[in-house]
């Protein structure tokens, strides 16, 4: 099989995404999606590698090598991404794990589209960078930026109290802020290219 470098990863989120909301096991189906998007791109990386060594004679990671480099990328990507989530509830006026304890799906909505967002970043910064320790600089950068920019949007509708909203369990406003994270995300993914 012959696959081109490619985001899999993400429309294997989006995949799941899709059939989460059709399906009854959201999470299931995300998880699935996500998963084999990652096997996808291990895949690629590893053909990539091997393609590498038998054309330029020149030393190229084995698999094992591949393989504790991924581990050590999702390690640091993990890191960050808790780094990401924390500074987001720091600096939210809403406390959105006390309301998910409460069973508010606003606060779900909301807080897992800022996951989703960061962890869409950090994608790009991993898949464009050369070493973990460029993936670092330019994650950090991705997480401000995402961080930045969602209150940016926040501010400019001026109609909604997105705090008020999301405290009230309006399941409406935690969709928007969902998709507005999401949106943010990939646009910045989309920036962090070389």
């Amino acid at each position: 099989m012959k696959l081109a470098k490619g985001p899999y990863i993400l429309i294997g989120l989006i995949l799941g995404l899709l059939f989460g909301f059709i399906g009854d096991n959201f999470y299931l189906y995300v998880s699935a999606g996500i998963l084999v998007g990652a096997l996808l791109e291990l895949y690629v990386a590893y053909e990539q590698r091997k393609k590498i060594k038998n054309h330029d004679g020149g030393t190229s990671m084995t698999f094992s090598d591949l393989f504790l480099s991924t581990l050590s990328y999702i390690g640091v990507a993990t890191v960050l991404l808790a780094i990401g989530v924390v500074l987001f509830e720091v600096t939210t006026k809403s406390k959105e794990l006390e309301l998910i304890r409460n069973g508010k799906k606003a606060a779900v909505y909301a807080f897992g589209g800022r996951i989703l967002g960061l962890a869409i970043v950090l994608y790009s910064s991993i898949s464009n960078s050369v070493s973990i320790l460029d993936m670092v600089l330019w994650g950090a950068l991705a997480i401000v930026l995402q961080i930045v920019l969602f209150y940016l949007a926040d501010l400019l509708i001026p109609r909604l109290s997105m705090t008020k909203e999301i405290d009230a369990n309006n399941e409406a406003v935690g969709l928007l802020l969902l998709f507005l994270s999401i949106s943010i995300g990939l646009i910045i993914a989309g920036s962090l290219t070389y």
